[in-house]
Parts: structure tokens; C-alpha cells; sequence
């Protein structure tokens, strides 16, 4: 993207979500592409593993390259493409085409990958087709842990793929792809998180993000969303993990991404136990000596024409806001677009229609007019209340002329809204 239009972007972005705009004249930030919904695994925290119409026959496919260059006219003006969605990207066979279409559209294209299918051909191809980053889920630094949770994988295997490819990067002397790692943090390994940062350092990653764990419906996933919250760990032994953890990476020079960074941990933790000495009269736990739980709640209503589920009422509620129906485009393998990979409600289907009509249809628009007035869909609860609901846009430099520059442009566009 050329400086002019990242700053346009930044500009158009901004005011598109500060005013909640219905119409957005900015392109979208990332571009997920999900080049298919297929997966060789049965991760325990994955929704797909224990949704069962993945069983179905037809609920599941690979994004062709025609589908792809569909979206033509919003590339040049995305951050990133990531064509990445529930699945592993390695099992379409047009992934090379496909990433070799997006840089030839002038995109940055980054993947995030279980790193269980990479091989010596694939991963030379990523070299010479230039993809600039790949992700490698990796949940553990043990192979205990990492294939109690990703079933079906062999640790020893996926460390050997990744370890290759950091030799070819070598041999071709390519700093492309830049690598990174990724765990969702759980009970059963976040004990881990240091020696994982040092197995990172080992394997030439250069950042590693740290995720929370998403709830998914189902009756089996809810035991194992229950069972693996970090509530489960005492906050001082979890406290004293994660800042071992955060010397470790900045001692190895590696970058962190995470909603924790900025969290209050006392939130995420359990209570340390209490001598019942110590304990006050009538007290049955140490819990009263940490905040409580934040109680989130939002209005919960079935935005733009969505089955949404029952407002859950709350004494205290937090707002709730999502900069992504102006900032992220997702596009599933079938060509139905989204605001995101958990939000299933399609906002159009790129099969017959222009992404310039569907990107400002009266879906989008109404999605994005319920999410400015405070209306959030159920399935949007998790993601919010845990803050990984990243921002994308940049903050701008309020300076003297910028502030003037905006007021002007601001004029301008609500005219042209309006």
C-alpha cells in the first residue's frame, strides 16, 4: 500500500467508526481469505472440532483462485491478506496460486499454519513467492502438552517442519517468511510459556502471540471451556508464569501479541488459597481478597436480521464495541462474506455480486449501524469481554494541521454521506 493511501485509509477508517457511519468509504484493513474449512486435526479448543456439521457432507470446501480475484479492487489497499480461516491452508492445492496472485496485487500476505503437512516443497514455495509471515500454532512446549491438545499432531514432526524451514530461509538467504508462534493459553499449558519462548527463539521466530480461549457452543466444548480457564490457576503461581514468561521473551528480542499485555491478570487468575487462620469469620474462600470477575454484559439484539440469542442481563454492563465491520473483511471458502471467521452471518455472497456492492449493502450497513448503537450479536460476547478484540486503526496524531484537516475532511464526507 503507498503511503497516500494508508494515510486516506487511516483517515476514512477512523472517522468511519467514530461517528458509526454506516457507509464506509475506507477499504477493509485485513483481509481474511478462508482458503478452505478443512483440517487435519481435532484440537480440543477448536469450535470446528466438536461442531457437528463438519461431519456433513457439503459444509465443507476449498476457496478456488477465481473466487479469490473476486476481491481484485480491495487488495491494493489492504495492510494485510490472510488466507486463513478454520482450516489448515496447506490442504488446498491452489494455495501457492493464490498467494502468488495477492502479492502480485501488492498486498502483504501472511498464513497461519498447524505446521503438520509443511514440507520441503512447500516451504521453499512460500520462500520464492514471497510470503511475508507465517504463523505456526503451536500450544505447548512439551510433547506431552502439545498433543494432549492437538489431536492428531506429532509434535516432534510439526518442530521439524518449522526447524527446516528456518534452514532454507538460510540457504536462500531470504528473511521471508518472517516466522511466528502462537498458543492459546490454557490451564494445561501455561506453565509452559517460558520454555515456550525459548523453543521459539530456537526455531528463528521473531514475535509470538499469546490468545485467550474463545467459548464455543456445544455441551463438550463447555466442559473443556470450563475446565481450562486460567481461573483454574492460582493468581500468584499464574502471575509469577506470565511475568517469567514476558523477561524471557524481551530478554530473546521477541515480540509479544496479546490481550493480557494490558490486562489486569487478577481478572484472569483464581484466588490464591488462604491459611483458615488467616481467613475472616464467616469466609469460606480467599476470593474476596481479589476484584470480582467483571460481570460483562451488552445488549445482545439480532443485528441486521441475525438469530441472535437472548439479551443476558447484567447489574453493571460494559459497552461492547467492534471496530471490525468497518476494518476486516472475511471471506469463507464458499464466497459468503463476513465480518469475521466466528460471526457466520453472511453479509453477501461473492458468487454473482461486486465486493464494491456488498462492502456497503444494506446487510453491511445495518451490521454496522447495530454495532455503533452499542447491539452486539451472542456470538460476539466472548471475543469483546476477553479484549482481544484488537484494534486495527491506528490512533492519529492530533496535531494542529491534522486537526484542521480532519474537520475539513470530516465536513466533506458527511456531506457526501448525507
Amino acid at each position: 500500500m503507498k503511503p497516500i493511501q494508508e494515510i486516506s485509509q487511516n483517515w476514512l477508517t477512523n472517522f468511519a467508526v467514530r461517528n458509526g457511519w454506516q457507509r464506509a468509504f475506507n477499504r477493509p484493513f485485513y483481509i481474511f481469505l478462508e482458503v478452505t474449512n478443512r483440517c487435519n486435526l481435532a484440537c480440543i479448543m477448536c469450535g470446528r472440532t466438536h461442531d457437528p456439521r463438519y461431519e456433513i457432507k457439503g459444509h465443507t470446501g476449498d476457496l478456488t483462485l477465481e473466487r479469490v480475484k473476486r476481491l481484485d479492487s480491495f487488495y491494493p489497499h489492504a495492510t494485510f491478506t490472510i488466507p486463513t480461516g478454520v482450516g489448515e491452508p496447506f490442504i488446498n492445492l491452489e494455495l501457492v496460486p493464490i498467494i502468488k496472485y495477492l502479492k502480485s496485487r501488492g498486498t502483504q500476505v501472511s498464513l497461519t499454519s498447524n505446521g503438520t503437512i509443511l514440507n520441503k516443497i512447500h516451504s521453499t514455495e512460500m520462500i520464492q513467492c514471497g510470503l511475508d509471515k507465517i504463523i505456526f500454532s503451536i500450544d505447548g512446549a512439551t510433547q506431552q502438552t502439545f498433543e494432549r491438545i492437538r489431536v492428531n499432531a506429532r509434535f516432534n514432526t510439526v518442530i521439524g517442519n518449522v526447524a527446516r524451514l528456518k534452514e532454507l530461509k538460510a540457504q536462500h538467504q531470504s528473511p521471508f517468511p518472517r516466522v511466528e508462534l502462537e498458543l492459546v493459553a490454557m490451564a494445561c499449558n501455561f506453565h509452559e510459556l517460558p520454555a515456550w519462548a525459548e523453543m521459539a527463539k530456537e526455531l528463528g521466530a521473531e514475535a509470538l502471540t499469546v490468545q485467550n480461549l474463545f467459548g464455543h457452543s456445544g455441551e463438550v466444548f463447555g466442559d473443556i471451556y470450563d475446565s481450562q480457564k486460567l481461573i483454574h490457576i492460582a493468581y500468584s503461581q499464574g502471575n509469577k508464569i506470565w511475568e517469567e514468561f514476558l523477561d524471557t521473551a524481551r530478554r530473546l528480542n521477541l515480540q509479544i501479541y496479546s490481550p493480557y499485555l494490558n490486562a489486569d491478570m487478577r481478572q484472569h487468575f483464581g484466588p490464591d488459597p488462604v491459611a483458615p487462620e488467616r481467613m475472616d469469620a464467616g469466609s469460606t474462600s480467599g476470593r474476596d481478597r481479589l476484584p470480582d470477575h467483571a460481570d460483562i454484559g451488552a445488549e445482545v439484539a439480532p443485528a441486521a436480521g441475525t438469530q441472535a440469542a437472548p439479551p443476558r442481563q447484567a447489574e453493571k454492563t460494559t459497552p461492547m464495541y467492534c471496530t471490525q465491520p468497518w476494518s476486516i473483511l472475511f471471506m469463507a471458502w464458499n464466497g459468503d462474506i463476513r465480518t469475521c471467521c466466528f460471526n457466520e452471518y453472511a453479509l453477501g455472497n461473492i458468487t454473482g455480486n461486486s465486493i464494491e456492492k456488498i462492502w456497503n449493502g444494506p446487510k453491511y450497513r445495518s451490521m454496522r449501524k447495530a454495532v455503533a448503537a452499542g447491539k452486539v450479536m451472542d456470538v460476539c460476547r466472548d471475543c469483546l469481554s476477553s479484549g482481544s478484540n484488537y484494534s486495527i486503526i491506528p490512533e492519529l496524531d492530533m496535531s494542529l494541521p491534522s486537526r484542521h484537516l480532519r474537520a475539513a475532511l470530516q465536513k466533506n464526507l458527511i456531506r457526501i454521506k448525507k
